[in-house]
């Protein structure tokens, strides 16, 4: 996995399956929590504009995950709500028919940053690269990097093989 910096507070993370681009932030949640916050709102006016662009029937995955803070069990159910919560926003917004919109949970299982120092100390920066919510839209869908800046707290990525799910 290659973490790097790409400009404008975007956060590239690259692997032989996918790309993905993000801007992290906490925005969208309060640590532990799967109800939207009252600030997420324009995040989400922004994702679903982008996902407007996307041509009619694609299906779009979010996928919740976590930090380490709290057991599997619990990390993968918070992940697996929040990811829930912002389709049901972006649904609502989008309305049916445009994308199909799936949700699941990761948990805490698919880490960007380690979440903790060869001590056992977290690294609060590198946790909250970790708690995010992605919207997976399959390869050879075009999004422009433009489109990524303005989803604040969502990360939007590629995926190589559109058949297999995140």
């Amino acid at each position: 996995t290659d973490v790097s910096e790409t400009g404008a507070g975007l956060v590239e993370v690259r692997t032989p399956q996918r790309r993905e681009v993000s801007r992290p932030s906490d925005g969208l949640f309060a640590k532990g929590d799967a109800e939207l916050s009252a600030r997420s709102g324009e995040a989400l006016d922004a994702a679903a504009q982008t996902l407007t662009t996307l041509p009619a029937g694609t299906v779009v995955t979010i996928v919740g995950h976590t930090d380490d803070d709290g057991t599997d069990a619990y990390n993968f159910d918070l992940s697996r709500r929040r990811a829930e919560s912002v389709r049901g926003a972006l649904t609502e917004r989008l309305g049916e028919g445009q994308v199909v919109l799936r949700s699941e949970g990761h948990g805490e299982r698919e880490p960007i940053a380690p979440n903790r120092a060869a001590s056992g100390a977290a690294i609060e920066e590198n946790q909250a690269l970790n708690r995010r919510v992605v919207l997976a839209v399959p390869a050879g869908v075009e999004l422009s990097v433009a489109s990524l800046i303005a989803v604040d707290g969502l990360s939007l990525i590629h995926i190589s093989e559109p058949t297999r799910p995140y």
